[in-house]
């Protein structure tokens, strides 16, 4: 069987603490784990090895420049450019990194999985503000162009269909446990 070369994208990773990073690095040591090659592409958010093998998959942290509401918004496109690809994963939100993962995808013609992990929710004017611009390019122009959509549950199923989003591209997969 030919192994698959999988490009994950995601703002943050362990050793950042939180719902998104475990859930990138659990998916992406299983695909490891089934004989395909993972390449993870994240932010050096908190500051660590910049490259590091582990578990299987080859993870490159790239310097933070500029943070927006406190997240990383790096331009992953540069660094990713070099890769021989068969499948982008990315993980949102935040949208930075899907929006180099589908230039990418453009420019390599490979497909692109999304995972949706939770809807933003903006607390002042400002923040509702950039949430409604955040909404429009995920809707119109990401979501748009995926090839699979996942998401954690039947909500954000329903979500994502009444927005538009074709029902044969997305997948409910619910986040797994584990201590």
């Amino acid at each position: 069987m030919k192994t698959v070369k999988i490009l994950v994208v995601a703002s943050v990773f362990p050793p950042h603490v939180g719902g998104l990073e475990k859930c990138a690095y659990q998916i992406s040591t299983e695909l490891a784990r089934r004989g395909n090659e993972v390449v993870v592409y994240t932010s050096n958010f908190p500051k660590s090895k910049p490259n590091e093998f582990k578990a299987g998959i080859l993870i490159h942290r790239i310097p933070v420049f500029v943070k927006i509401f406190g997240v990383p918004a790096e331009p992953f496109l540069f660094h990713m450019l070099k890769e021989d690809i068969d499948l982008i994963h990315v993980h949102i939100p935040p949208i930075y990194g899907a929006i180099s993962s589908l230039m990418l995808a453009k420019i390599k013609h490979v497909p692109i999985v999304l995972t949706f992990h939770n809807d933003t929710f903006g607390k002042n004017a400002w923040q509702h503000l950039v949430e409604l611009v955040y909404k429009v390019v995920l809707n119109k122009v990401i979501l748009k162009n995926v090839n699979i959509v996942t998401v954690p549950s039947q909500a954000y199923y329903a979500e994502l269909k009444h927005v538009g989003v074709e029902r044969n591209k997305i997948r409910v997969i619910k986040n797994g446990i584990t201590s």
